[in-house]
């Protein structure tokens, strides 16, 4: 017979047989087994982009004596631990694992992802010329795109960003771009500049006014492009050419523009100076300066000629036909225009103007926080430096201003002629007296207080004058009914005001007092019981005193009268009585007291 075991786990076993006949006669065979170990295979293989190798691993248990992978892929082999494949296209493939230990086998398989890369496309490398200074970059084929360097760029992270360029310095721009499987593909635009250059319109040149006379014309010539194009084209022969005949009636300023071999323009110009023996070179026949700054003078310029000024004196630079003057004091100058159509006198007076001389009005007596205006004369328009106490004005004669201390404010006159001073005026401000009204206090109504003012100025008074005994007592007695706000002003010398107030709150308590005991034995000392303190009381209603029978003995509605310790003419014998006292307050609100008072002799 046959029989059949499952080991748990490898190893060498003895596996004994007993055997036994019918008779009961037995024997023994003993044989030892080995039990190997078999593998339990798994691995991975993560997804990869195309072009990337995908790395297979071995999870599985077990020391494996041998592996061998099939890729998946045109019968791709390998027997290495843990290899490394390239795929050759993108795709699902599907990778088998046969795992071995000493001649036990196990088999597994697995899928692994190739993904696909994008394909990036941009923009062409391009040449500009140097007047180019943006350029859009255009990127296609993923999801999403990174530009490098972001130096110039308009947004580094979207596919069609605007570069500002430097010209004429080359740059590269390198893009990745990343599709929805996080693959990459990487490109480039190269962006260059045309070597610069530059048209020439030659240097100023001039002509004679009247037709036929010597130079009544001038030919312009262009040089370093290939086509010309000028302007204005009216007094030109062609405007298109480089060499074209200028013959204008007045200066005029050509500008020619140049386009090269590869289309790139740039601009020159050239002044043409009409020589005019009938003009007024000197268009001003008096001009005004200040004094100690330099004048230019509105002179016809006529080119190439020679200019003499006379007297040679304070001029810059005196052989130009408009140099700048500084005379110190009012000066005639003639000009001698000398050139090869005519020579020509003129001249010119510069007045020399006198800086504007200011007077300031400035207020006296001038305190703390005071609202007060600056007046200044003199000149024709005036700008005050900005500060923090010119409140209004700043353009004006008459600025306002509100100094906390005494300052200086500083101003810009100008004249009528334009001469310039700056200036400044001090104004003295006084500090306002030191003043305080002491802290807000409490009293019971028909109660007094103290009012506790502090002020070193000269003169000072209590406002309003209710319930105060003396305003210009600053420890005045005060008695008010209500609550009440007193305000303490104080002037001193300069004129300066200042106040401070203090809050009187004045509270409602309702007190009707009396002793305890009384001695009527005619020793002057406590003869009478009487009330002997009330507070808030319009009138007693009624004071009654009752003995211990309850018999009124005393009763009186004058809140000054008192018992004598007599009722009906006879002394009332020693003891304790009951008081009672009826009263309306002055909130017309009736109160009642009442208590115990001994009668001793």
């Amino acid at each position: 017979q046959s029989a059949t075991h499952q080991y748990t786990a490898p190893g060498t076993y003895n596996v004994s047989l007993i055997a036994g006949n019918t008779l009961g006669c037995k024997d023994t065979a003993t044989k030892q087994i080995t039990i190997k170990e078999t593998p339990n295979a798994s691995f991975t293989a993560p997804n990869v982009c195309y072009g990337s190798p995908t790395v297979f691993t071995y999870t599985g248990t077990g020391t494996l004596t041998a592996y061998n992978w099939n890729y998946g892929s045109n019968g791709a082999t390998s027997t290495a631990p843990s290899p490394n494949y390239i795929y050759t296209a993108a795709g699902t493939y599907t990778a088998t694992l046969v795992a071995e230990i000493n001649g036990c086998f196990d088999t597994v398989a697995q899928t692994t992802t190739v993904n696909p890369t994008p394909v990036a496309t941009t923009s062409n490398d391009t040449m500009f010329c140097t007047s180019v200074s943006t350029f859009q970059l255009m990127a296609s084929g993923g999801d999403t795109y990174i530009w490098s360097p972001a130096t110039g760029l308009s947004d580094v992270n979207i596919a069609n960003p605007m570069a500002t360029l430097a010209p004429p310095a080359a740059v590269t721009y390198t893009v990745v771009v990343t599709n929805q499987f996080q693959c990459t593909d990487t490109e480039s635009v190269s962006i260059g500049f045309f070597p610069i250059t530059q048209v020439n319109a030659g240097i100023d040149t001039s002509i004679c006014l009247n037709p036929g006379s010597y130079r009544d014309s001038v030919q312009l010539t262009a040089t370093g492009m290939v086509s010309y194009q000028w302007s204005p084209a009216n007094t030109l022969t062609n405007g298109n050419i480089a060499n074209p005949v200028s013959r204008p009636a007045v200066n005029t300023t050509y500008l020619v523009t140049g386009t090269d071999a590869n289309g790139c323009r740039s601009v020159d110009s050239v002044t043409v100076f009409v020589l005019d023996p009938l003009l007024n070179i000197i268009v001003d026949d008096v001009a005004n300066i200040c004094i100690g700054d330099t004048g230019f003078l509105n002179v016809i310029n006529q080119g190439a000629s020679s200019y003499t000024w006379s007297p040679n004196q304070f001029i810059v630079n005196g052989s130009s036909y408009s140099p700048g003057f500084y005379p110190p004091d009012t000066t005639v100058y003639y000009l001698n225009v000398d050139n090869y159509c005519y020579m020509k006198n003129d001249s010119v007076i510069i007045n020399v103007q006198q800086l504007p001389v200011l007077s300031f009005i400035v207020p006296d007596s001038l305190c703390t926080r005071d609202v007060e205006t600056l007046t200044v004369s003199g000149a024709q328009s005036y700008m005050w430096d900005a500060d923090s106490t010119l409140t209004a004005g700043i353009n004006t004669a008459t600025p306002t201003i509100v100094p906390d201390s005494s300052q200086y404010y500083y101003v810009t006159a100008t004249s009528q002629f334009g001469c310039v001073r700056y200036d400044s005026v001090f104004v003295t401000v006084h500090q306002l007296p030191y003043v305080y009204a002491g802290d807000d206090t409490l009293i019971y109504r028909e109660t007094e207080g103290v009012l506790n003012g502090i002020t070193a100025a000269d003169w000072y008074e209590w406002s309003p004058k209710t319930a105060i005994k003396d305003v210009h007592d600053l420890n005045s007695l005060i008695n008010p009914t209500t609550s009440i706000q007193y305000l303490l002003t104080a002037i001193d010398t300069n004129g300066c005001v200042n106040r401070d107030s203090v809050i009187v709150t004045v509270e409602v308590l309702t007190i009707v007092d009396l002793p305890t005991a009384f001695s009527p034995n005619g020793d002057g000392l406590n003869d009478v019981f009487h009330i002997v303190r009330w507070l808030n009381i319009e009138r007693i209603k009624e004071f009654a005193v009752y003995n211990r029978w309850g018999n009124k003995v005393f009763s009186t509605t004058n809140i000054l009268d008192g018992w004598n310790g007599y009722y009906l003419d006879m002394e009332q014998p020693v003891g304790t009585y009951v008081w009672m006292v009826i009263a309306n307050t002055r909130d017309n609100q009736e109160v009642l007291h009442k208590g115990n008072v001994t009668l001793v002799r």
